[in-house]
């Protein structure tokens, strides 16, 4: 018991991975100047909110990325 005290050194755990939205996994992956990346967050953010539909949100990002 006391061996796993001082094998972890009593800190605690590190924390788990953040887990991103997938625009911006996809801003970090395509390096999308931060206007792009900012239409994204606030169709994220309407989509969310309930006013867009999975389908529509999924729509209108295609046509921002294709820009």
């Amino acid at each position: 018991m006391l061996g796993g005290l001082l094998v972890g050194g009593g800190r605690p755990p590190p924390p788990p991975p953040e887990q991103l939205s997938a625009a911006a996994r996809v801003a970090r992956e395509q390096a999308v100047p931060e206007s792009v990346q900012a239409e994204l967050a606030a169709l994220n953010r309407r989509k969310d909110n309930g006013q867009l539909s999975e389908a529509e949100y999924e729509q209108q990002r295609a046509k921002v990325l294709s820009r």
